[in-house]
C-alpha cells in the first residue's frame, strides 16, 4: 500500500512550527514493516498544492493543515481545484461548528463559514477536538484525506479515520527494533555482513550516541534467526529494545526484584532523574535526585571529600564513586548513578577536554566508574549522550552485563571509595 503525505503550512518553512504529523502516520506504519512513499512539506499556496497532489504516486494522500478559517488557510480551496468540484457548504457542519463556537463562550465571525466548505461530493469526516471537519474524497486514483493542521487534531482524526483502514491493507509484517550503544553505523554494519543471508528487511539509524537497527521480515520464524544472528555478535552494545525506553527498562527490572535507584548529577543537572520520572509508577522504584553542581554540593549533600575533590578535581574516577556512595548510603537507595562532566563550551584541558565525562554506579555489591569522551555535537548533546549512557550503565548491571565492559573500573568496596586516596586508577585501562 502506497501512502504519500503532504504537510501544508508557510510556519513549517520558515522556523516557527515543526511538522510532528507526518511522524504520526510514520510511526504507525513502521508497526507493519512500512513507511511513507513521500514527506512533502509546502506553503499555503493552491499551485503548490495542486502541484503536490499531482506528483504523489496513486495511493492514499494524507493532507495536512489549511483548514482553519483565515485567508491564508487555502487547503479546500487547492482541493477543489484539483478535482475540478465547486465549494458547497454543508449546512450540518455548520451548525455545529457554531454550537461549538458558543460552548467556548467566544462570539462566531463569519469568516469561520469557510470551515464549513467542502469540495462537491466529498465524504465529510467530524472532529470534535477542533472546530474545523476534516473530509476525503477520491480523484484519478488518489484517496485524499485531509485533516487539519493542529497536531492533537490530526492525531485524533488519523486515529479514527485511517488507522484502522491501513491495517486491514497492510501485509502483515514482523518487526524488530533495538538500540545500541558505543558502536557507530558502519562498524555495526561491518560487524553484521551475514545479515545478508537472511531474507528481511535492514535499516539503520543513527542518534548520537545510539544507534537503531530495524529488522523486519514475512514471518517472524525468520525474524527470530536474523534477530539472533544480530545478538550473537553484538549484544556486548544492546541496550534495549526500540519501543521501551532506557528508563522504562530501568523500571521493569528495579520493579521486579523490589529495588530502587538514586540519582547525583552534575554536568546533566537532573537530566538523568527526569528521564526517569518520566516513566508513569516511577515513584515506585526511584528514591531521589541530586542535583550537586559545585565541589561544596558535593561535599555537603553526599559526603565527598574535600581533600579528593581538591586532588583530583570534580571531573574523576574518584569523585563520581564517591558521588554514587555517598547518595546510595544517604538516600538507602540500592543502586545509585552518578555522573560529572565537562559539557562545554568551556572549561576543557588537554588532559580532560569538552565531552569527558565520568560516571558513578553503587550497586549492591559494590561501587563502579567509567569513562566516556563525547567528541560530537556541544553542549546540548553531551548532557543527552550523557543521560543515555548513564542509564545503559544502570541496564548493563541489572543484566549481569556490566563486568564485561573494557574499560569498566571496579567494583570497588566502601572503604575503598572513601579512602584518602579514593580508588586506585590504572590509566592505561581508561
Amino acid at each position: 500500500m502506497i501512502i504519500s503525505m503532504i504537510s501544508i503550512g508557510t510556519e513549517l518553512l520558515d522556523g516557527r512550527v515543526q511538522d510532528s504529523n507526518s511522524g504520526v502516520v510514520g510511526r504507525y506504519l513502521n508497526n507493519f514493516g512500512q513507511s511513507l512513499e513521500s514527506i512533502n512539506v509546502i506553503p499555503d499556496d493552491v499551485h503548490r498544492i495542486v502541484k503536490s497532489l499531482n506528483q504523489c504516486e496513486k495511493g492514499i494522500v494524507i493532507l495536512s493543515g489549511g483548514l482553519g478559517p483565515t485567508d491564508d488557510d487555502l487547503t479546500r480551496y487547492a482541493l477543489a481545484q484539483w478535482c475540478g468540484k465547486n465549494l458547497q457548504e454543508d449546512a450540518q457542519s455548520l451548525s455545529l461548528i457554531k454550537e461549538k463556537f458558543e460552548s467556548f463562550g467566544v462570539p462566531f465571525t463569519e469568516n469561520n463559514r469557510r470551515q464549513a466548505l467542502f469540495p462537491k461530493g466529498a465524504n465529510i469526516l467530524p472532529n470534535t477536538h477542533g472546530t474545523a471537519p476534516a473530509f476525503s474524497l477520491e480523484h484519478e486514483g488518489r484517496h485524499v484525506y485531509v485533516f487539519p493542521g493542529v497536531p492533537r487534531e490530526f492525531e485524533w482524526c488519523f486515529d479514527l479515520y485511517l488507522k484502522e483502514l491501513i491495517a486491514e491493507q497492510s501485509e502483515e509484517r514482523f518487526v524488530r527494533a533495538v538500540i545500541f550503544q558505543g558502536i557507530g553505523e558502519s562498524r555495526l554494519a561491518s560487524k553484521l555482513p551475514g545479515l545478508e543471508a537472511f531474507d528481511v528487511g535492514v535499516a539503520y539509524r543513527a542518534f548520537y550516541p545510539n544507534l537503531e537497527l530495524k529488522l523486519s521480515a514475512s514471518t517472524s520464524a525468520e525474524l527470530s534467526k536474523s534477530f539472533d544472528y544480530v545478538m550473537e555478535i553484538a549484544e556486548y552494545w544492546y541496550t534495549s529494545d526500540a519501543n521501551q525506553s532506557s528508563a522504562e527498562k530501568v523500571g521493569v527490572y528495579l520493579d521486579r526484584i523490589g529495588k530502587k535507584v538514586c540519582t547525583v548529577e552534575s554536568c546533566t543537572a537532573g537530566g538523568i532523574g527526569a528521564a526517569i520520572t518520566d516513566v508513569p509508577g516511577s515513584s515506585t522504584w526511584f528514591e531521589s535526585g541530586f542535583i550537586t553542581y559545585s565541589n561544596a554540593a558535593k561535599a555537603k549533600w553526599v559526603g565527598v571529600s574535600e581533600d579528593i575533590l581538591e586532588e583530583f578535581g570534580a571531573v574523576s574516577a574518584q569523585v563520581v564513586c564517591q558521588m554514587a556512595a555517598g547518595a546510595q548510603e544517604k538516600t538507602g537507595a540500592d543502586y545509585a548513578l552518578s555522573v560529572s562532566g565537562i559539557a562545554g563550551p568551556g572549561g576543557g584541558s588537554e588532559k580532560k577536554p569538552v565531552g569527558t565525562v565520568w560516571f558513578g554506579l553503587a550497586t549492591p555489591t559494590g561501587t563502579y566508574a567509567f569513562l566516556r569522551t563525547f567528541k560530537l555535537g556541544g553542549r546540548v548533546r553531551i548532557r543527552e549522550a550523557s543521560v543515555a549512557f548513564a542509564l545503559a550503565f544502570l541496564i548493563w548491571e541489572l543484566e549481569d552485563r556490566l563486568i564485561s565492559r573494557s574499560g569498566l573500573l571496579g567494583p570497588f568496596e566502601r572503604p575503598i571509595v572513601f579512602s584518602p586516596h579514593g580508588i586506585p586508577v590504572d590509566e592505561e585501562l581508561l
